[in-house]
């Protein structure tokens, strides 16, 4: 476990840290590790030796898969003609479609490279457009958008390793070239609509919304509020196809087809029923990992089920920290950013505690005898429910903390009611309509499945509309998060009352870092949207801007308060001169449009933001900050030391702002 640990920090600091500027690095990385094992010592001296050799490859699998990229990266919005494939087709809440178009020509240039860019079309369509369709429009492009916060998640960093080197919006009518072709990845698409439409058809409610969610992976469809309670109410690990899901089906799957391989004894007497049944729940689980759509977390509980799979037909040990470590070091050697992914960082971190936990309650005894009786068997389907639910929420706390700034707090109560009935009812009817899908006998089963997750609607409703379910925190540095990570570290690989000790020990430094917002103001990247923190750190209050949004929300949760909570209004003037925004203190910033309101606001106002151009006439005290600056590295947070945090940091990766 330790060395995948090590390749993956390996990954994460050359991904996450820009300044590293060598291209060819990884090969300098591979001699390093190779040297220092060649000098190690044995015992000992041969592990501490392996761990540096696992770090220096991290690094260079990080930084080929960056080099092999190779993606063009749009600088400044422009306006293009393009033509290409639709592969994502979306339909949006506020109007409109949201498409991913594979790019095949840019201003009648072919593109060379595969990418893509993703473009919200209200313009009229001429034709029949579908996934697969070729279509040719006029598009406003812009650089996908990076954090929305200091410290917050990359969002250029993602668009960047998924291909997509631009997003805007259709400046024209949208033209159909041609049809649907035969790509086995977009009949995949196309089947996964299908069977979106079939349930929404027979289900058309918020339950065929969550239904579509379970089944093939399109959220989409799930209104917000629906989406919230869900987070809320710590369920919301239920509404992303994960390992959950996957393993529920292949579990499912596997004692199916073990007792018909056993009701046969012609065939029971040549081969292991488990084995038989083995192979056949690999093609389940393969079947429902494509129509999922294949996220990190999914994928990863494919790996682990191949693994334990391929332990039945071994007669190996079918569940082990060894088997999460193959999983880990499989998606990182073909996608080394998914280790800065937060899917990936609570999928694995709940896996590997669930993992280790079970295995010291099975060394000690514990739930080797089946329970005898209903009621028994009912204690103990919610005592492992319980069980399950505590060791995953507090193994995924801290990264949900750092990544979301909240956790829930009643998450416990809400599974106990909803994970058995999830388990044992949706999960087995959800496989059986897929199955009579396609004899048109699903309509026997979706009602079903619909009213059991009525029920799990209203749970969720009902606990997350709680006023204490939710625990907020600030935003915290990377160090938060680095010595909570490594505590969890230490559970996992150390055992006895030292590990308890150590854990601790980390834990309790790392509350010692746990600090209040270090920002007063927010402001956005045109320096248009001001945002103050209130002094009681209970809301804050803005000024510029439409409220409600997805700004809106990060911001709050960069703050530690509730998207919920009220959001005041600051005091603005604007003139032909300058915008001045004013808070409680009596203090305001100013957005300067002139020279002669340069002046003034130069010698008066805390923070001014102008063009490049006239950055050297401003005389005073003021805080100085450009317009190009803010454009390019916003959002930016202002400390009350008056210390500015860029939201984009200066690197060398494409995806970061170069250094000028």
């Amino acid at each position: 476990m330790l060395p995948v640990c090590m390749f993956g920090a390996g990954c994460a600091t050359y991904i996450g840290i820009g300044a590293i500027p060598w291209p060819e690095s990884y090969v300098l990385f591979c001699l390093a590790g190779l040297m220092l094992v060649g000098f190690s010592y044995r015992g000992w001296g041969n592990f501490v030796g392996v761990l540096p050799l696992a770090f220096a490859l991290g690094l260079a699998t990080a930084s080929y898969r960056v080099d092999r990229l190779d993606a063009p990266v749009i600088e400044s919005e422009q306006y293009a003609s393009v033509t290409g494939q639709v592969v994502v087709l979306e339909e949006r809440a506020a109007g409109g479609k949201r498409i991913t178009l594979r790019l095949q020509s840019m201003n009648g240039r072919a593109s060379e490279i595969p990418v893509a860019v993703r473009i919200i079309v209200r313009t009229p369509i001429k034709g029949e457009m579908i996934i697969g369709s070729t279509i040719r429009l006029a598009v406003i492009l812009s650089p996908p958008k990076g954090a929305v916060t200091p410290d917050g998640y990359d969002f250029a960093r993602r668009a960047y390793f998924k291909g997509l080197v631009g997003e805007g919006f259709a400046a024209s009518p949208v033209e159909v070239l041609a049809g649907s072709n035969s790509d086995w990845r977009l009949r995949l698409e196309h089947l996964r609509l299908a069977i979106a439409e079939r349930i929404l058809a027979i289900l058309p409610d918020d339950r065929g919304a969550v239904a579509v969610a379970l089944l093939v992976g399109y959220r989409h469809y799930l209104p917000e509020n629906i989406k919230q309670d869900f987070r809320e109410a710590g369920l919301a690990h239920l509404m992303a196809i994960s390992g959950l899901h996957l393993g529920l089906v292949s579990a499912a799957a596997f004692f199916v087809l073990e007792m018909i391989a056993a009701a046969f004894p012609a065939l029971a007497l040549r081969m292991t029923p488990r084995k038989i049944a083995a192979i056949g729940a690999f093609g389940v689980a393969a079947m429902y990992l494509m129509l999922s759509g294949m996220s990190v977390s999914t994928v990863r509980a494919f790996i682990m089920v191949c693994v334990a799979l391929l332990a039945v037909l071994l007669d190996r040990r079918v569940l082990s920290l060894r088997s999460v470590a193959i999983a880990a070091l499989t998606i990182l050697l073909i996608s080394p950013e998914a280790i800065l992914d937060v899917g990936f960082q609570m999928s694995f971190a709940a896996t590997a505690a669930l993992v280790v936990v079970y295995e010291d309650l099975s060394r000690k005894g514990r739930f080797t005898k089946l329970a005898q009786g209903w009621l028994a068997k009912l204690w103990h389907v919610f005592l492992i429910t319980g069980i399950t639910t505590i060791v995953a929420e507090l193994a995924v706390a801290p990264f949900a903390l750092f990544h979301f700034q909240a956790t829930p707090t009643i998450g416990l109560g809400a599974n106990l009611m909803v994970v058995p009935v999830f388990s044992l009812v949706i999960m087995p009817l959800a496989l059986i309509s897929l199955i009579l899908m396609p004899i048109g006998l699903d309509t026997l089963t979706l009602p079903a499945l619909g009213e059991a997750l009525d029920y799990v609607l209203s749970v969720a409703h009902w606990f997350g509309n709680l006023s204490f379910g939710v625990y907020h925190l600030p935003q915290q540095s990377s160090v938060f998060l680095l010595l909570t990570s490594f505590a969890f570290l230490i559970f996992l690989v150390m055992r006895g009352r030292a590990r308890v000790g150590a854990v601790f020990l980390f834990l309790g430094l790392a509350l010692l870092f746990v600090e209040p917002s270090r920002t007063m103001l927010l402001l956005d990247n045109a320096g248009g949207v001001v945002a103050e923190r209130w002094a009681s750190e209970k809301g804050f209050s803005i000024a510029g801007g439409r409220r409600g949004g997805f700004r809106d929300a990060n911001w709050a949760r960069y703050w530690g308060v509730s998207p919920d909570a009220e959001v005041g209004k600051l005091d603005r003037r604007c003139d032909i001169d300058a915008c001045l925004t004013s808070w409680d203190t009596g203090e305001y910033l100013a957005k300067v449009k002139s020279l002669s309101g340069l002046r003034q606001s130069c010698a008066h106002a805390t923070i001014v933001i102008v063009p490049k151009r006239w950055h050297r006439y401003c005389r005073g005290s003021a805080l100085v900050i450009t317009e190009e600056e803010l454009q390019k590295r916003g959002p930016a947070g202002i400390a009350y030391t008056g210390q500015i945090q860029w939201s984009r940091e200066i690197g060398y990766h494409p995806w970061q702002v170069r250094a000028e």
